[in-house]
């Protein structure tokens, strides 16, 4: 939900490898045509699997989004490789 007071974002996992942490940020751009992180990493909790493999995490960003840029989700490892990426859709 983008608000005037920033924007609140969540993301759910499954099927991860329990056991490790995941990052995981929402960027300007698409899958294809990655652009900046909205906020530093530190804006961002740490995905953590549990034995299932699945895990979620709520934050709230500061900047409000914009209908007019397109955003991705991004999902990364502990060395910032990307794992997943999924293009967002205005709702």
């Amino acid at each position: 939900m983008s608000g005037r007071d920033g924007t609140s974002v969540g993301i759910e996992i499954k099927g991860a490898e329990a056991g490790t942490t995941l990052t995981w940020g929402i960027r300007i751009g698409t899958c294809e045509a990655p652009g900046p992180q909205l906020g530093p990493d530190s804006d961002y909790p740490a995905l953590l699997p549990d034995l299932s493999g699945s895990t979620s995490a709520e934050t709230h960003l500061g900047p409000q989004l914009s209908l007019e840029n397109t955003y991705y989700a991004e999902l990364r490892s502990t060395d910032a490789s990307r794992i997943a990426c999924g293009d967002l859709e205005p709702g």
